[in-house]
């Protein structure tokens, strides 16, 4: 069982690591789909997570040295940069399957028991938390939404 990004990362343990051997995955508010933005930062943090946010997008969340200092960059989708997304984000693509198609992946989701995916209404820090259940932002805009298996990719991944 993973809360958080630690849902993401059993998950990407399952796909990737055929040592493992994995029967239940559970992921409580894990961004599966990825993430858009900073999460709520209440009081005199807000200044602070504005900051922060600014220079990752002002210095770039693809670039090679943000994905690989910020762990958070790794799954960060930006739906108004989904053409950079998949190709310079180097965690998050990979595992959903966005460019290449890796049997393997499926085979070893298919494979478990039990695949729960809990999505927490109230969430603040996965944004949007249709993340949580595979959707995410249509690409292109911040407002409606696209589930995974209206995705073209969904079948590649369960």
């Amino acid at each position: 069982m993973g809360f958080g990004q630690g849902g993401l990362f059993l998950r990407a343990l399952v796909q990737r690591c055929g040592k493992v051997r994995v029967r239940n995955l559970i992921s409580v508010g894990g961004p599966q789909q990825g993430s858009y933005g900073l999460p709520y930062c209440p009081g005199n943090n807000a200044s602070l997570c504005r900051v922060v946010h600014h220079t990752v997008m002002k210095h770039g969340v693809y670039t090679p040295g943000v994905q690989k200092l910020i762990t958070v960059a790794q799954y960060w989708q930006d739906p108004k940069y989904e053409e950079k997304y998949e190709k310079d984000c180097i965690f998050l693509p990979d595992l959903n399957q966005m460019n290449v198609t890796n049997p393997v992946y499926k085979e070893r989701i298919v494979t478990l028991t039990n695949f729960v995916l809990v999505k927490l209404e109230l969430d603040r820090v996965v944004n949007p938390t249709e993340s949580e259940w595979f959707g995410f932002y249509k690409p292109g805009q911040r407002k409606t939404f696209t589930l995974l298996k209206r995705a073209t990719y969904g079948k590649r991944i369960c």
